[in-house]
């Protein structure tokens, strides 16, 4: 279930697991809920404080009318460092929204965002890419009789997903209604309004930022064009560029060994030195 955290504005559905240094918190993509992350946070715990977030409007947190621009998003990031580690700050590893989210933030909030793992999301994602984009989001907010009816509807969504991602979505992205639908925990208005947030410019952000970064693209992905990446890459210096072969749009579930063992090497190497930034200031 996890726990609801109070961040004063809104409160969040949270789940933590681990007990080292840095504190890592993951963020998923629209529509998804924290539960994405398991097989990496599995993998990445015994190391790492690891925290898991249904970001607002998904899973268990909650679902306000309205609020769900990059800076709205981006808040609840800079509230959560504060809760979580208000001295050292946390490392973000975000896929999709996450990773627009955890850019926008760590660009607004350097003191508080160690550094950022962000996956599958860039600037200059072409207009019929989020035009696509919203169709489907929209199209998701429906309602099954029946659980076999739901994961068979997940298999032809996320064809590229293994069993047990689609296992996880069944099971923790959806609620029995009173006529015993399943039914998103994702709100249809919340998922409306943030797909139309997601064509925000997204370049200044990432042009600006200073602390250490990578941005992440599957090889196949449909939502990162190579050309959108390419261009993204050459924004700034100051931020790595990875590409995980074979996996298409949904890295972290398509790809959690690589992905894991990408997030503990950043994270173990940029650690020591934004401790020692720290220290300066």
């Amino acid at each position: 279930m996890g726990t609801r955290l109070s961040l004063g504005s809104i409160t969040l559905n949270v789940e933590q697991k681990g007990d080292g240094q840095p504190v890592v918190v993951f963020l998923h993509g629209i529509t998804a809920n924290r539960r994405v992350w398991d097989p990496i946070i599995e993998r990445l715990s015994p190391r790492f404080t690891c925290v898991s977030v249904d970001q607002r409007g998904h899973g268990l947190s909650d679902k306000p009318d309205s609020g769900y621009s990059d800076l709205d998003y981006s808040n609840d990031i800079q509230l959560l460092a504060e809760r979580l580690s208000p001295t050292a700050g946390i490392f973000v590893v975000g896929h999709s929204l996450g990773a627009r989210n955890s850019i926008v933030a760590a660009s607004r909030f350097p003191l508080s965002v160690r550094g950022i793992v962000a996956i599958d999301f860039v600037p200059f994602i072409e207009d019929s890419v989020f035009d696509l984009l919203e169709k489907r989001v929209l199209e998701g907010h429906r309602s099954f009789a029946g659980l076999a009816e739901l994961k068979d509807y997940l298999c032809g969504r996320y064809v590229h997903l293994p069993k047990d991602a689609i296992e996880r979505r069944a099971e923790h992205g959806y609620d029995k209604n009173e006529a015993g639908e399943y039914v998103p925990l994702a709100a249809a208005g919340a998922m409306a309004e943030t797909v139309v947030g997601l064509r925000e410019d997204l370049e200044p952000y990432l042009s600006n930022l200073e602390i250490p970064a990578v941005i992440v693209r599957g090889e196949l992905s449909t939502l990162v064009s190579p050309e959108a990446f390419s261009r993204a890459s050459s924004l700034n210096a100051k931020v790595d560029a990875v590409v995980i072969p074979g996996a298409d749009h949904y890295v972290p579930e398509e790809a959690p060994r690589e992905v894991a063992e990408l997030i503990e090497n950043f994270v173990g190497n940029s650690a020591p030195q934004t401790d020692r930034i720290l220290e300066r200031n």
